[in-house]
């Protein structure tokens, strides 16, 4: 046993390195930890880091966090960012949501998109939908458009139908039917013949 080596396969330890008492283990220094590598297998830190209690997991700097990269693969967040409640998930700021990419994979939002309410979708704008196309893939609308009532679907204005010509053709085994001739009827208003 030399002072580099203070591990042996009974588990003794030599000099200041005292045996446990029964049903606890050892926060000695461990000479592969330094101060850039906070990690080992065993799960000890060395430092201003102590053991967690019992249930819980250390709040710890990794030096793999910094300002610019938040997010970890523990899942740990460093500065401002804290632990979430527990049933909760953490609303941060991440790095690669910009303004005019309010979408990420996790789903969260920045800016003034908040959180939706548990059962419900966020109504946010969604920057690829502009005037002339008020259909996007998730099927929201922005402007006057609502989101319609279950076991609805909403009656939308689509460019393509214009004001005066109402329903511009109708099909049948015959074919395409142009309609020329105005008429009156209670439920689309002025609209044309077949001839």
């Amino acid at each position: 046993m030399e002072r580099g080596n203070t591990h042996t396969s009974r588990r003794w330890r030599e000099g200041t390195h005292t045996r446990p008492m029964d049903g606890e283990r050892e926060h000695t220094h461990i000479p592969q930890m330094e101060r850039g590598n906070r990690h080992t297998s065993c799960g000890w830190r060395e430092g201003t880091d102590t053991r967690p209690v019992d249930g819980e997991r250390e709040h710890t700097h990794v030096p793999q966090m910094e300002r610019g990269n938040t997010l970890t693969s523990r899942g740990w967040r460093e500065g401002t960012d804290t632990r979430p409640v527990d049933g909760e998930r953490e609303h941060t700021h991440v790095p690669q949501m910009e303004r005019g990419n309010r979408h990420t994979s996790r789903g969260w939002r920045e800016g003034t998109d908040t959180r939706p309410v548990d059962g419900e979708r966020e109504q946010t704008h969604v920057p690829q939908m502009e005037r002339g196309n008020r259909h996007t893939s998730r099927g929201w609308r922005e402007g006057t458009h609502t989101r319609p009532v279950d076991g609805e679907r909403e009656q939308t204005h689509v460019p393509q139908m214009e004001r005066g010509k109402g329903v511009a053709y109708q099909q049948d085994k015959a074919g395409l039917w142009k309609w020329d001739l105005p008429v009156s009827h209670p439920a689309f208003g002025t609209q044309t013949d077949p001839p």
